[in-house]
């Protein structure tokens, strides 16, 4: 198959002088360069010509770099877009092709190939031509040529197979032909200094509506940036929520969600009462466990976690968690330490292991009873529940199974009963604040062995009973019980409390004389011991404690003077 170049083609050689000039003669561009969308593109040019041409024998004579003319709007394919680097170099040396079979397509030159039927004339043309094109190519710059990306191999050939069938018949060409193509490059030469820049411009016209585009868009580019804006903060919503809804340090689910009977297996075991509470219909036990089994993130809970969450739960309905002035986040199906942006009402956590480590519900309005569940926060530290209504209550036993616990609060809240003796388990109490309470029976012994105490706060209760041995407390910062019904004698043992400064025993029934070990606590500024019953005179020794400046001692049974030395104690300042 071939296409027959019109005859102005070849004797209008200026015409074809530059790619510029070829591209502004294509069909599909009009005279100002835009692109006429109502023309007929490459392609459509290309299919015409091959429904209406014939068959034709091809001719034999073939030279690669025969000329450099401008290529005709002859057929494009998608190979005319690909760039300069996936093409095949073009072949820089003349052939005699003999074999009838042997089609110049595949010699995948760029440059078109013209056939003539006289071999000597052509041969001596395309010698001169060969010079010529040499001489350009030394002197001009290669994008004052045409430029390779503008041709594709077999784009003109004559004749062969393959995509090349569609290609230029020249009839009866001469060695003016030759001449003109020659002339053609001299052209390109002398017009190389203007052309680069039409071919740039020509270039992005013509391949506007090229299948593979080599620039995008900057709506696309656009698009694409608001696209992956968008997956990104959703990652990271998905990030955040997996944060907050499911327990920190715990993977996803290994096993299905445990059963109602496992799960009241499991808390049976660390239960006061073996678990009948749970079994108790309208129990704060058995709300907290239908509160843990409707719980959508539970299978991912280990047993300490659903121990946990089953405690707290337990708190809230046993104290009316509902009626509470911050109950903000609890009953949340929300990890309550794995939040970093919202606060649990109360609570403070661990951040390593997840566990409460701290229960601040002071001045909550809480009502009701501390239930026994309060030991199974094994990992508290701090316990403060003061100003709460717990009339009627006392403090559980299981508070002794706070083994952690550094403070405990829980003042003026109505509590009755007795101190538990399993408080001397908590050998790590710093601050022992039980005061306003109605608490009575004994003063618990036991209590002398919290070796670790710094404050003991039992004032305004109705202890009935003598100070135990507290020899121990050698940490013993604040000694305040007044306004109890203590009895018996200031203990000797006091002198050993060297660090203590404040001792209050006001409004007791305590008697006997102060012990002059007393002395020996010389870092004592405050001391109250009125309305009691003590006897004897005030012990000298008292004017060693350099550090005094309020003495209280009124409304007692002493008997003498009071120690002419105390008028050395400089800070003293408030004597009675």
């Amino acid at each position: 198959m071939s296409l027959e170049m019109p005859p102005d083609k070849l004797t209008d050689a200026t015409k074809w002088s530059s790619v510029n000039q070829w591209a502004r003669n294509e069909p599909n561009v009009n005279d100002d360069g835009a692109i006429d969308l109502e023309a007929p593109s490459h392609k459509d040019v290309a299919r015409r010509a091959e429904n209406e041409i014939v068959e034709q024998p091809t001719q034999r004579k073939i030279s690669s770099s025969a000329a450099m003319a401008s290529p005709p709007a002859a057929e494009f394919s998608d190979y005319d877009y690909l760039p300069a680097s996936a093409k095949m170099p073009a072949v820089e040396s003349d052939e005699l092709v003999q074999d009838e079979d042997v089609s110049p397509c595949n010699k995948q030159s760029y440059y078109p190939v013209w056939a003539d039927n006289t071999r000597d004339e052509e041969a001596a043309a395309t010698h001169q031509i060969n010079e010529m094109d040499a001489k350009v190519r030394e002197s001009s710059p290669s994008s004052s040529r045409v430029p390779r990306e503008m041709l594709r191999p077999g784009a003109y050939c004559m004749g062969g197979s393959g995509r090349g069938d569609a290609g230029l018949n020249v009839e009866d060409s001469t060695h003016d032909s030759t001449l003109n193509l020659a002339a053609e490059l001299v052209d390109v030469e002398a017009e190389k200094q203007n052309v680069d820049e039409q071919v740039k411009q020509g270039l992005q016209r013509v391949l506007a509506k090229a299948p593979i585009a080599e620039v995008v868009p900057k709506q696309c580019c656009d698009h694409r940036r608001t696209v992956i804006v968008v997956i990104v903060l959703a990652i990271l919503s998905i990030g955040i929520t997996l944060g907050v809804v499911i327990p920190k340090n715990q993977s996803l689910p290994p096993s299905p969600v445990p059963s109602e009977e496992e799960v009241i297996q499991t808390l049976s075991q660390v239960s006061a009462d073996g678990g009948e509470a749970l079994q108790k219909l309208g129990s704060p036990q058995q709300q907290a466990l239908a509160w843990l089994l409707n719980d959508t993130f539970q299978g991912y809970y280990t047993d300490a976690k659903l121990i946990q969450r089953f405690a707290l739960a337990t708190v809230f309905y046993s104290t009316h968690g509902h009626a509470w002035q911050n109950n903000s986040m609890w009953l949340d199906n929300g990890d309550e330490c794995g939040r970093w942006w919202q606060h649990v009402g109360g609570l403070t956590c661990d951040k390593e292991t997840g566990a409460i480590s701290g229960l601040d519900l002071n001045e909550n309005d809480l009502s009701g009873q501390i239930p026994p569940e309060i030991g199974l926060l094994s990992a508290l530290v701090t316990l403060q529940l003061k100003q709460s209504d717990f009339k009627g209550s006392s403090i559980p036993e299981e508070i002794g199974k706070l083994s952690l616990l550094e403070k405990l609060l829980i003042q003026s809240c109505s509590l009755s009963g007795t101190i538990p003796v399993t408080v001397a388990n908590i050998t790590t109490l710093k601050d022992l604040n039980l005061a306003g309470n109605d608490l009575s029976g004994p003063f618990v012994e036991s209590i002398g062995k919290l070796s670790n105490i710094e404050g003991l706060h039992l004032y305004d209760n109705a202890l009935n009973s003598s100070i135990p041995d507290v020899s121990k407390l050698t940490n013993l910062k604040q000694l305040n019980l007044r306004e109890n019904k203590l009895t018996g004698s200031i203990p000797t043992e006091i002198g050993l409390l060297t660090v203590l400064s404040e001792v209050n025993l006001y409004l007791n029934q305590m008697a006997g004389k102060i012990p002059s070990e007393i002395g020996l606590v010389t870092k004592l500024s405050k001391i109250n011991i009125r309305r009691n019953a003590f006897t004897g005179s005030i012990p000298n020794e008292m004017s060693l404690l350099s550090d005094l400046d309020s003495l209280f001692f009124y409304d007692n049974r002493f008997t003498g003077t009071i120690p002419s030395k105390f008028s050395e104690l400089e800070k003293l300042e408030s004597i009675n």
